[in-house]
């Protein structure tokens, strides 16, 4: 007999949605269509308009995974900007690796470690021990920061993201969009600090050594972000950022099998058919 996949629970839109609204943009010259990627939902944005340049099933709702870091980093640098201020540690890497095989930065309780040590532990090795940390640190519980993770995707205005857990691990109810994951890309970048994490390819904080996962930085020309993820349910995640010739675009892909071809593929795409 076949074996189940795992599966979440992801309820349906209550009614289709669209891009925002967007003033000015790249126009489209080439002929060219987009390429044929693996990922099951891409959606391609421009930074300086928030024009929508290319989507494939774009506002599917899907399991994000670890990309829903890019909103717990921005809600934590919104909600305490000074990250040289010092938590006491109560998270334990060790248990959840055991219960859920997380990756983790590695912290334990009872350490002493900066909010700028714990934001690059989540964009960079992607440490849900790190998302945890933050989230009870700051707010006192997960489930009040998820409150303002939810808060803030409200705010500006995207319909097809909710989130339950801090760090992106699967759970009935926590998904997002490619649309919405290239807007919260491009909300969060428009924060120094944020782009500097982002953007930093390795970080020593507290004494934890740290390499960004993200396969873009320093093999693409321009690449400078975002995030990526990836559980058994959503397959591989990711937002990126490249910049050329003072442009910014972002490609968002959702349950892709090839992150780093799919995401270069599609960049290639857009630097040959629009023209700013």
């Amino acid at each position: 007999m076949p074996v189940n996949a795992p599966m979440i629970r992801i309820s349906p839109p209550s009614a289709p949605t669209a891009p925002l609204p967007a003033t000015g943009g790249p126009q489209r010259e080439g002929a060219d269509p987009p390429p044929k990627v693996t990922a099951a939902h891409v959606a391609i944005v421009d930074d300086g308009s928030g024009a929508l340049l290319y989507e494939h099933d774009g506002f599917g709702r899907a399991a994000p995974a670890s990309i829903t870091k890019i909103v717990n980093t921005i809600v934590a640098l919104e909600h305490e900007p000074d990250i040289r201020r010092v938590y006491t540690t109560t998270v334990s890497a060790g248990a959840l690796v055991a219960c859920d095989g997380s990756s983790v930065m590695g912290m334990e309780p009872n350490q002493h470690l900066k909010l700028e040590t714990l934001l690059y532990g989540m964009m960079l090795p992607s440490g849900n021990d790190a998302a945890e940390q933050v989230a009870v640190s700051l707010a006192g519980s997960r489930e009040t920061y998820v409150g303002w993770m939810n808060d803030r995707v409200a705010s500006l205005g995207l319909h097809d993201t909710h989130f339950v857990t801090p760090s992106g691990m699967d759970a009935d109810e926590h998904y997002s969009s490619a649309y919405d994951m290239a807007m919260l890309g491009r909300y969060a970048m428009q924060n120094q600090t944020f782009r500097i994490l982002a953007a930093a390819r390795s970080f020593v904080g507290d004494h934890y050594p740290m390499q960004n996962l993200n396969p873009l930085l320093g093999s693409y020309e321009g690449a400078d972000g975002v995030k990526i993820g990836y559980t058994e349910i959503a397959d591989h995640t990711i937002v990126g950022s490249v910049m050329r010739d003072g442009h910014r675009v972002y490609v968002a892909l959702l349950g892709s099998r090839a992150l780093l071809g799919d995401s270069a593929l599609l960049f290639d795409w857009v630097w040959k058919t629009y023209r700013w």
